[in-house]
Order: structure tokens, then sequence, then C-alpha cells
């Protein structure tokens, strides 16, 4: 587990927007535009009460491949203070199983809370049976 603070900046890159993360930049979007999935991150529009599968395949940097399952729920819209400030947002659970071809298979449990007056998230708390990982917004601007 790394500890330490996590970046996430808006930059202008390439002619478009994109995200810095301290390291590198990816284009936001490759990140936005994709078509929507049978088993979505997000199912817009979000709304108190709104149940969904999340699945996902992937590989990390390391080549490591994997499975995410998890069923996912919005659970409230409520008010979070955040280093960056007070917002409203949706509180959205995540609750499944994650496989590796490292042999790993455990339960997982994410919560995103996510801000719609930001068009992101806003924070976010992950539970591996191994520890807890949080990272939420420090700062925001609005580029006025």
């Amino acid at each position: 587990r790394a500890q330490g603070e996590d970046i996430q900046e808006v930059v202008y890159y390439n002619g478009t927007l994109g995200l810095w993360n301290g390291m590198d930049t990816v284009q936001i979007p490759a990140t936005v535009d994709q078509k929507q999935s049978k088993t979505p991150f997000r199912n817009w529009p979000l709304q108190v009460g709104k149940k969904w599968k999340y699945v996902s395949e992937w590989e990390n940097n390391e080549g490591t491949t994997g499975k995410t399952s998890q069923d996912v729920e919005v659970v409230s819209f409520e008010e979070l203070s955040v280093m960056a400030g007070t917002f409203k947002a949706y509180k959205i659970e995540y609750k499944g199983i994650v496989t590796n071809s490292r042999g790993f298979k455990g339960e997982m449990t994410d919560i995103w809370w996510y801000a719609p007056a930001l068009k992101t998230y806003i924070k976010h708390a992950n539970y591996d049976g191994y520890g807890e990982y949080t990272n939420e917004l420090t700062s925001y601007s609005n580029g006025k």
C-alpha cells in the first residue's frame, strides 16, 4: 500500500482537457467518451436508490490481469466536507469480488462521493480486507 498525497489536476493537454497526476497526463475524452457498457462504472442519471452491476476486466502496469465484479447502489445525496470545501454529492457504494492472475480473490468495497456541480468525485474510500485506502479532493478552482 502506498502512502502519501494523490494528485489529479485538470490541465490543457494536446488541444483538449487532461488529468495530470504529478507524473503523467491522460486525456479526459478517452475517459469520459466511452460507450455505455451493460455493466458501467457509473449509470447515468444518478439517483438515490438506483442499483446496477459493475464488471471490469483490467490489467495494471505490472502486467497483472484481473476482474472486478461489484453490485452498486446510490445510497444517498448528502453534503460532504473535504479539504477542498463542502459539496452536495451522491454516495455510491460498490460491493463485490476482485480476482487476479496472481491467484488473489477477495471481497472489496468502494465508496465514491460524486459531486454533480464539479462533475467528478470528491472522495473515494476502498476497503479490501487488508486495509483502507482513502483519497479526497484537496483543492478546487473553476478556471475563471
